[in-house]
C-alpha cells in the first residue's frame, strides 16, 4: 500500500466531495463503489486502479487519518453528471431541504 501524504490542501475528501453536490456521503461512497474508483476492504476504503488513474491518493490527517484524496477538478470529470442524474429518495430530499421525509 503507498504511503499516505499528509493532508493536502490541494486535495478534498470523499466526504467533501459529497458536500460538494450536496448529496449524503453514503451516497457517494456507494456510486464510487459501483463506478469501481474504490472498494471497500475490511473496515477501510482503498482505491482500485481506477481511482488512482482519476487522481485518487491516500491521505493523512491528524484529526481524520487516513483517507482517500481527490484533486479539487474532480468536481468537473462527467461522471459526476449522472451521479446528479440519479432518482433521488425521499429520505435524501428531505435531508437537503431540512425538511421531514
Amino acid at each position: 500500500m503507498p504511503t499516505p501524504r499528509k493532508n493536502s490542501p490541494s486535495m478534498m475528501s470523499t466526504t467533501a466531495l459529497a458536500k460538494h453536490f450536496d448529496i449524503p456521503a453514503k451516497t457517494l461512497f456507494t456510486f464510487l463503489t459501483e463506478k469501481s474508483w474504490i472498494e471497500r476492504v475490511d473496515q477501510h476504503w482503498r482505491l482500485t486502479g481506477k481511482g488512482e488513474f482519476e487522481g485518487g491518493e491516500y491521505n493523512k490527517s491528524k484529526k481524520y487519518g487516513e483517507y482517500i484524496g481527490w484533486p479539487k477538478d474532480i468536481v468537473e470529470h462527467p461522471i459526476f453528471q449522472e451521479l446528479l442524474d440519479l432518482p433521488v429518495s425521499v429520505n435524501a430530499l428531505g435531508a437537503r431541504y431540512g425538511i421531514g421525509p
